[in-house]
């Protein structure tokens, strides 16, 4: 489990400060885990940034049962991460202009399906140009180029027949702007590439691996402990083989200590004090 932690923290570090040790203005200086959640009204906190400084992840308990949640961990982060980026260099507002109309304070009661109608990559999304912002940005760094350029086409696609226009534009060709308008942010004010160039990595692939290295590290640590489990199992099935083995070889029987079974005993012994009870012939004082 240690190692499991240490591997998420690895890949939440090295995709991050690995691009932006040439930018200490927006550095974390700490990531704080705390293991339960935080809870605002109905809705649970999964992360904090604050001011640019520390990033804070919570339910941090979760995360040792269940290694997909482990990896949300790192969505977390992206998101946590991308409001550190623009809390430094704000993101263009073009940006908050795409689906300008369709932002709301009720996202709780928008489902994730009539978000992406929208042309947003989740409901929370829907709360602000900020938080649509960070979770474009985690979005596409966590499911990666493919599964984004799915969700254009998808809704693209939806918004094709008549019946489903009820915004005044295309959801896909709004998640299309917001794609492009963070591929330019990102290198015009960060030098990060989102997608692979031909002199390094993006920033999805970093990411990808990291969520790669996690689940082998996962597989590994099930192996060995499907191993342990095996070794315990067999030497529980060598003591019950010894035990009945011990019980075979040992000799049952009893050396008996009265001739008489002891229910025969006992009724004749309740006979008696009966007996002594009943014949006295003047009866008993008390």
């Amino acid at each position: 489990t240690v190692s499991l932690i240490s591997v998420c923290v690895d890949a939440i570090t090295d995709p991050i400060l690995g691009w932006i040790v040439d930018h200490p203005k927006v550095n974390p200086k700490k990531f704080m885990l705390v293991g339960s959640a935080k809870y605002t009204g109905s809705t649970i906190v999964t992360g904090e940034a604050e001011g640019g400084r520390k990033v804070v992840i919570f339910r941090a308990n979760d995360y040792m049962k269940d290694p997909e949640v482990l990896i949300n961990m790192l969505k977390t982060c992206h998101h946590e991460f991308a409001h550190t980026i623009s809390q430094a260099q704000r993101y263009p507002e073009e940006f908050a202009e795409v689906t300008s109309e369709s932002y709301t304070t009720k996202w709780t009661s928008v489902s994730t399906e009539q978000a992406r109608h929208n042309g947003f990559v989740s409901n929370y999304a829907c709360k602000s140009p900020g938080e649509d912002f960070a979770e474009t940005l985690a979005f596409l760094c966590m499911y990666g180029r493919e599964w984004y350029e799915d969700l254009i086409v998808q809704e693209s696609a939806w918004y094709a027949k008549p019946e489903n226009r009820k915004t005044s534009y295309d959801p896909g060709a709004a998640l299309r702007t917001k794609q492009s308008l963070m591929e330019t942010y990102l290198k015009a004010t960060w030098d990060v590439e989102l997608y692979d160039s031909h002199s390094k990595k993006g920033l999805i692939t970093l990411v990808q691996e990291a969520i790669g290295e996690i689940r082998a590290d996962r597989s590994r640590e099930k192996q060995k402990l499907n191993s342990r489990t095996s070794m315990k199992r067999s030497i529980k099935y060598i003591a019950l083989i010894a035990c009945i083995g011990f019980l075979g070889a040992c000799d049952l029987k009893e050396d008996r200590a009265y001739d008489e079974p002891a229910d025969t005993r006992l009724t004749r012994t309740l006979n008696e004090y009966s007996e002594a009870l009943t014949s006295a012939p003047n009866g008993w004082g008390l």
